[in-house]
């Protein structure tokens, strides 16, 4: 081997080795971020939305709020939890995947992404039977309805601040419900709060989309 050829072969094993540190490094980092975001309270959350929802005669045992985790090297799983603190279910996502699997209890149900030209979410049982409700983007902007059966649609309007991501949901002109993400810097999950009248699957739905 001659000189250049040993060169070249200690430069390519140091950005393989420099490579593989930084993974490692950021791995390490989603990791404790990840961790950081489970300790956030109900409490803590509601504090950040209170004059908002009471604007509307919203209630904080109507707040459900998703933390993602990673629940392998491929999936990622939201924890959704309610306004006590307690684990509702999990709303599971796999890498390159057009479906996501919802769990309320011992119940489990599917979300299919179809391919249209505007972004659509269907959630059925796990054994595909009807719709039980369906979400469709309705402009650019992230606007969006949830049609929900035997209930209504829920449209969402957006504040005028166009980077905030947060919307109120309508029906009949009238607000029912909100939803933003949680933390405007770096994201921590989503909040919602809407109406117990709804299912719970049909509320993890919409954080889950």
């Amino acid at each position: 081997m001659t000189v250049n050829e040993s060169s070249l072969g200690f430069l390519l094993l140091a950005v393989v080795v420099g490579f593989g540190c930084l993974v490692y490094m950021l791995l390490n980092n989603r990791k404790s971020f990840l961790q950081e975001n489970f300790l956030v309270t109900a409490d803590q959350i509601w504090e950040t939305i209170a004059a908002q929802a009471e604007k509307f005669n919203l209630k904080k045992s109507e707040m459900l709020f998703a933390i993602p985790q990673d629940a392998s090297a491929t999936s990622v799983c939201l924890v959704v939890r309610d306004s006590q603190n307690q684990i509702l279910g999990y709303a599971f996502s796999r890498t390159a995947t057009r479906q996501r699997t919802i769990k309320v209890g011992q119940e489990t149900f599917a979300v299919d992404f179809p391919l249209t030209w505007n972004r659509t979410a269907i959630l059925r049982t796990s054994l595909g039977e009807g719709i039980i409700a369906k979400y469709t983007q309705t402009s650019w902007r992230g606007q969006h309805e949830f049609e929900v059966a035997g209930y209504g649609t829920l449209r969402s309007k957006r504040p005028p601040r166009f980077f905030e991501r947060a919307f109120q949901y309508r029906m009949d002109e009238k607000v029912v419900g909100i939803a933003r993400t949680i933390s405007s810097i770096r994201e921590k999950g989503k909040l919602i709060v809407v109406p117990v009248s709804l299912p719970p699957e049909v509320r993890m739905f919409m954080l889950a989309v």
